[in-house]
């Protein structure tokens, strides 16, 4: 009889242990912002199944984006959270080009109008490159 009993209590800490597990998964899952009402229902000792969130275009698409960990875990992850950021990182590299060039360009104008200012004070036509009055 002590075999029955042992192999009971081993499986309801099994399923102890499972449930621990998927409540642990859908906790991290209700934080993301607007993910909570979206999470297929479960028997109780069951884990998460990752099917059920796949079918479910809106969770997945929220677990994909926000929480890129728990999608491959569930091996439901779709490379969405890695494009964003190296989109995110394209658009920040843009931006110092373009600072760049903007530097560049300003100091070309100053540059171009210190040389206006000096040909005005010497008195030359900067495009004919003589004396004015002459």
């Amino acid at each position: 009889m002590t075999d029955l009993n042992q192999m009971l209590a081993e499986a309801q800490a099994n399923t102890t242990q499972k449930e621990t597990l998927a409540r642990q998964l859908e906790s991290e899952i209700k934080k993301i912002p607007g993910a909570a009402g979206h999470l297929p229902k479960r028997v109780y000792g069951q884990p998460v199944d990752p099917a059920a969130i796949s079918n479910n275009m809106t969770l997945n698409g929220l677990i994909n984006v926000h929480r890129p960990d728990i999608a491959a875990f569930l091996g439901i992850a779709n490379g969405l959270a890695q494009s964003r950021q190296e989109e995110a990182e394209a658009r920040k590299l843009q931006v110092e080009r373009m600072k760049m060039q903007t530097e560049q360009l300003r100091q070309n104008n100053q540059s171009a109008q210190l040389q206006r200012e000096r040909a005005a004070l010497a008195g030359i036509n900067l495009t004919t490159g003589r004396r004015i009055g002459q």
